[in-house]
């Protein structure tokens, strides 16, 4: 898997992990992990509080996930996916 640290000011990072451990998945986005299933066996990880924690909107992710996503989201993709970040 990839994963994407994608910043509601549109900063990308790409994470050096391998398979990140939770720690690392709740640093990143900074409290508590909600999963979200996307096509193509990839997924984003963002803050469950995000609402409650008065979180940025993130309009770089929107098409991912039309919900809305508040703050950083890390996008895992596999090596073969074919959806765009």
């Amino acid at each position: 898997m990839k994963y994407t640290l994608i910043h509601p000011d549109g900063k990308r990072e790409e994470a050096s992990w391998v398979k990140p451990t939770l720690e690392q998945l709740q640093n990143a986005v900074g409290g508590y992990i909600e999963r979200v299933r996307l096509p193509g066996n990839a997924y984003m990880y963002v803050n469950e509080d995000g609402m409650s924690l008065n979180l940025p909107f993130n309009p770089h992710v929107n098409h991912l996930w039309p919900g809305g996503v508040l703050g950083v989201a890390i996008v895992a993709t596999p090596s073969n996916w074919k959806g765009q970040l």
